[in-house]
């Protein structure tokens, strides 16, 4: 494949573009354009043929030096389509002079890799009973224990909810996210539930307590769980295990996965792990003037 061109936002075509992402089996729901477009303040792109590849490059600016950063509320970005990871670094080097964000997955020895990191997934084409199977004991016992204790799951329409939910249980540990990703993140969030690429829950139980709320993303591959905050009382009637036993449960038989997006926080991924779900690993890479590709 040919070079690809530079494009600034304004000069992408957006139809063109989430048609690639779309078709490509490696074009996730962060490479949207809606998605960029609403969390991005400022991001160009590399664009080979007739959209046959994309890579967004999110920027920022610092001491006059234009930089790709990852940005909050991404798990990744790299490239979508079928271009080589280490390629497209090569020529994204030329236009920015440091490099630091998710990509997929590039060989871990690479010198421009700082982490390989960890992802969880769960194919949905299977009868839920089959996945019930792969659950841990203690998981399929904090899922009975969440139905005894009234768990009730109800889908709604209110993102500050979600976000003051996420905020309140993990905000202190998301220290990169400001006040103004927060603001972005609620306008992402609107505006992928009017695409109807966003679906928003609330758990409670039977006396109408707040127990969880959750944000979960879809696209044609996959479903991600993209936020899921527990109350104290929420933990303790075990509301995440019950929500995600839900999700699974109405969408199984599906042709997609349930992406549960990391998590390299151990009791976090202990938590995942007891779903039964599958490793994937991606990249962080750091490239600066120095770095050779």
């Amino acid at each position: 494949m040919e070079a690809p061109q530079f494009l600034h936002r304004h000069q992408i075509n957006t139809a063109l573009w989430d048609a690639c992402v779309e078709s490509a089996d490696n074009g996730l729901i962060y490479f949207r354009s809606w998605y960029l477009d609403a969390l991005c303040p400022a991001w160009s792109a590399l664009v080979w043929g007739n959209y046959e590849a994309v890579m967004p490059l999110p920027w920022k600016i610092k001491w006059s030096l234009k930089y790709v950063y990852q940005p909050p509320f991404f798990q990744r970005l790299g490239v979508a389509g079928n271009v080589p990871l280490t390629k497209a670094l090569r020529y994204a080097q030329k236009h920015f002079r440091f490099i630091h964000y998710n990509t997929g997955t590039a060989a871990p020895q690479a010198r421009f890799v700082t982490r390989q990191r960890l992802n969880y997934i769960l194919p949905l084409a299977q009868p839920y009973v089959n996945m019930q199977q792969g659950f841990s004991q203690a998981c399929r016992h904090n899922i009975r224990k969440a139905q005894q204790r009234g768990c009730r799951l109800t889908q709604v329409s209110d993102a500050a909810l979600v976000i003051a939910a996420y905020k309140n249980a993990y905000g202190r540990l998301n220290t990169q996210a400001k006040k103004e990703d927060y603001d972005r993140l609620h306008h992402m969030l609107t505006t992928a539930a009017d695409k109807k690429h966003i679906a928003l829950y609330e758990v409670r139980d039977d006396a109408g307590n707040e127990l969880a709320q959750a944000a979960i993303a879809h696209d044609n591959k996959r479903l991600y769980y993209l936020l899921g905050a527990p109350t104290a009382q929420g933990r303790q009637k075990r509301a995440t295990y019950f929500f995600i036993d839900q999700m699974l449960q109405q969408h199984a038989g599906e042709n997609r996965l349930f992406d549960f997006e990391g998590s390299d926080l151990p009791n976090v991924a202990a938590f995942y792990q007891s779903f039964g779900p599958q490793a994937e690993y991606y990249s962080s890479v750091r490239i600066t003037p120095f770095t050779r590709i």
